[in-house]
């Protein structure tokens, strides 16, 4: 019996690791993690509610997806350096490559903080910067993350387009973008403060 169930597994191209995974999409709320979730679909954190990750979490996305934290909502996603908090995509293959997290104005700031980014490609129009981090709300604060191999128009790892915040001690690592800041712009960020971070081999092809 158990070598028949084994055999559907391969056939469906699925591992028993990949079917024990929750599947999430839509509204998210609460505490989530530590372990692995597979995204299949485009999830939010709505205005009111407050998604907490806890270290060890994995959000492995099976396709285009993205996390939009929408007016009042808030996600708090502090890691260790032990264990830090990742979102990637589920397979090497760039049809799973994800939308990134998007904070458009009126979400709360918070801490990101011991995370890592990787296989975000945001491209969907008008809305085409910012591959792993979109951010218009003020006063967030980013520390000690990673981002790499992520793509956009802009801000290939990060877009910022608000008025203060913090990103320090985060690594820059292979992001791209098509026009300007291959790992980050910072867009009419006048008091952003950018402190102790490493840039390496990003790259921006605008004029």
């Amino acid at each position: 019996m158990k070598k028949i169930a084994l055999l559907l597994v391969v056939y469906l191209g699925l591992s028993p690791l990949a079917l024990a995974q929750p599947q999430i999409s839509g509204p998210l709320s609460g505490t989530m993690g530590p372990g692995a979730y597979l995204v299949v679909g485009n999830c939010t954190v709505n205005g009111g509610q407050t998604l907490t990750l806890l270290p060890g979490t994995t959000f492995l996305f099976a396709g285009h997806y993205d996390l939009v934290v929408n007016t009042y909502g808030r996600l708090h996603a502090i890691g260790t350096a032990e264990d830090f908090i990742v979102f990637t995509r589920q397979n090497p293959d760039t049809a799973c490559d994800w939308g990134g997290i998007r904070f458009p104005y009126g979400s709360y700031a918070d801490t990101l903080s011991y995370c890592r980014f990787e296989y975000a490609t945001y491209h969907p129009t008008p809305n085409v910067n910012g591959g792993a981090l979109f951010i218009q709300t003020a006063g967030m604060k980013v520390t000690h993350c990673t981002f790499a191999n992520n793509a956009a128009q802009d801000g290939g790892g990060i877009y910022v387009n608000t008025s203060s915040g913090t990103i320090s001690d985060c690594a820059f690592i292979n992001n791209s973008a098509s026009q300007n800041g291959g790992g980050l712009n910072l867009m009419w960020s006048s008091n952003i403060t950018v402190s102790n971070c490493l840039f390496l081999n990003n790259a921006s092809h605008g004029t």
